[in-house]
């Protein structure tokens, strides 16, 4: 079982994980999703629709939490 969280955005450009500078107020975003996530990803819809993705394991029977 799993959770799944999607985020639609009106931009047509693809977002990737990046270093940000550290003086930066921003840029971490997909850092810390890659970091928690079990999975994830960006969805291409039409122009200039996107979608990112995340899926995050649910902890179940035999499984550890």
């Amino acid at each position: 079982m799993y959770l799944a969280v999607s985020r639609h955005h009106l931009e047509s450009r693809i977002p990737c994980a990046r270093d940000a500078d550290p003086g930066s107020e921003g840029g971490r975003g997909l850092v810390v999703v890659a970091a928690v996530a079990d999975r994830w990803g960006v969805e291409e819809g039409p122009s200039p629709c996107k979608a990112v993705w995340v899926e995050l394991d649910l902890p179940g029977e035999g499984r550890e939490p």
